[in-house]
């Protein structure tokens, strides 16, 4: 089915593993972190995720808190379609984008 699961792990041991596992007939594309505004620190935020509903043959949108993410999602966007998984990503905030030609040609 593909990957079910969103963990997060904190590398210098400080924090418990946090896990949200989406389901048995699931599968999650690539999070995007979001951060809650311009100063937050590193973790502080939300992270998007889609899921595919494979028995229903669409999806959902999930909105889960980055630093808890063995709590429920903070919200779901049921979608009436199925969508294709997504491919990679990054998200930008407008303070980032400001000014910018072309963003692409940083990275």
């Amino acid at each position: 089915m593909g990957f079910q699961w969103i963990a997060s792990f904190d590398v210098n041991g400080r924090r418990e593993p946090q896990i949200y596992y989406a389901g048995d007939d699931c599968s999650i594309s690539e999070p995007q972190f979001v951060p809650k505004h311009d100063t937050a620190p590193e973790g502080d935020g939300y992270l998007l995720a889609v899921v595919g509903r494979h028995r229903e043959m669409r999806n959902d949108l999930l909105i889960l808190d980055a630093r808890n993410l063995n709590a429920p999602p903070i919200a779901t966007v049921a979608l009436p379609i199925r969508i294709r998984d997504t491919g990679h990503g990054c998200w930008f905030s407008t303070r980032q984008l400001s000014g910018e030609r072309n963003v692409a040609s940083d990275h």
